[in-house]
C-alpha cells in the first residue's frame, strides 16, 4: 500500500508540474502571439502592447503610430515651411519621430526655391551650382531662345523649347507643355 501511496504522490507531483507548466506558457502566450498580416506590434500611452496597422506616407508627409489595438497609423501634412525628400512606410519604424524638416530659406535675390532646395536664380542672370555662391551674367543671354546654364555659358534652347521675348533672362521652357496650357486657357 505504501508502493501506491508513492506512486500516487509522484503521479500527482508530476500531474501539478505539468498544470503548471500549461498555466505559465497560457499567461506568457499574448506577449509572444505575433500582429496580423500589415500590422506592427506597437506600446500604447499605458505601456501596453497593441498591434496597428502600418501606413504608407508620401513625401513631405509625417507619421503618427496608432494609439489602440487594431488601429491604424496615420500621415500628416508637414506644415507649410517645412518638407521630407522620401516616403515613409511606418512598418520599418520602431521608434515615432517627426521627420520634417525647415525648407531652406532663399530670400536673397539671387536664390530661387526649386522643389525643397535653394539654386542660383537663372531667370535674373545669377548662376552657379552653389547658391550661396552664384555669379552674375550682365549682358550675355538676353536673347529669345537662348538661356544661362548653371555654368555661365549661354546655350541654345532644345528642339522641343523655346524662350519667348529679348533683353531679359529666362530659362527655357517646354513647348508641350506651353500648347497644353494654352489649350486650357
Amino acid at each position: 500500500m505504501s508502493t501506491d501511496m508513492q506512486g500516487g504522490t509522484e503521479n500527482n507531483y508530476w500531474m501539478v508540474h505539468w498544470l503548471l507548466t500549461i498555466l505559465i506558457t497560457a499567461a506568457t502566450l499574448p506577449s509572444i502571439l505575433t500582429c496580423g498580416t500589415g500590422q506592427k506590434q506597437r506600446t500604447d500611452a499605458d505601456g501596453a502592447t497593441i498591434c496597428c496597422f502600418t501606413a504608407k506616407c508620401n513625401t513631405s508627409q509625417r507619421f503618427r503610430f496608432c494609439q489602440k489595438d487594431q488601429g491604424y497609423d496615420i500621415c500628416q501634412d508637414c506644415p507649410p515651411d517645412q518638407y521630407t525628400n522620401d516616403p515613409i512606410n511606418t512598418s520599418q519604424w520602431n521608434e515615432e519621430t517627426d521627420v520634417c524638416v525647415l525648407k531652406p530659406d532663399c530670400s536673397a535675390p539671387e536664390k530661387i526655391l526649386v522643389g525643397n532646395k535653394c539654386e542660383c536664380d537663372r531667370s535674373k542672370g545669377y548662376f552657379g551650382t552653389d547658391p550661396d555662391n552664384c555669379g552674375i551674367k550682365v549682358d550675355d543671354c538676353k536673347i529669345a531662345g537662348y538661356q544661362l546654364n548653371n555654368y555661365g555659358h549661354c546655350i541654345e534652347c532644345g528642339p522641343n523649347q523655346f524662350k519667348p521675348g529679348k533683353d531679359q533672362f529666362g530659362i527655357c521652357q517646354d513647348k508641350r507643355k506651353f500648347v497644353l496650357f494654352s489649350l486650357y486657357i
